[in-house]
């Protein structure tokens, strides 16, 4: 699951500076799960800008996504009916010769990208 919550510059930076996650959504669910929400380290910065456009097939999204050296997009379809917003989409990546290529979140490609650059010491 990918959960997003809004947050001004403000409460962005004082829970950077305080390594605490704000109230809201993204802390009731880390406490409904039993883990803490303060002392988180941070590893980097995710930052993802959203493009939206109301179509006849429903609200287009596209994600520009940076992260260390990597720059990333993602389109997707938002609809109510999902098995016809499948068919619209991919019909609209046919029409439009786009290539459909599964993607995973945008956090999953980060640390894949963070654990392949840090390097491991151990000491003893």
């Amino acid at each position: 699951m990918e959960y997003n919550q809004d947050l001004s510059l403000e409460e962005a930076n004082h829970c950077l500076k305080e390594c605490k996650l704000p109230q809201g959504m993204i802390s009731d669910e880390l406490t409904s799960r039993g883990l803490s929400t303060s002392g988180w380290v941070v590893l980097g910065c995710l930052t993802t800008v959203r493009y939206e456009k109301e179509t006849p097939i429903g609200l287009m999204a596209l994600d520009q996504s940076e992260y260390f050296d990597i720059v990333d997009y993602e389109l997707e379809l938002e609809v109510e009916d999902g098995k016809q917003g499948s068919l619209d989409f991919q019909e609209f990546l046919q029409v439009n010769e786009i290539h459909y290529k599964k993607s995973s979140f945008e956090i999953g490609s980060f640390y894949r990208k963070y654990e392949k650059n840090t390097e491991i010491i151990f000491f003893f």
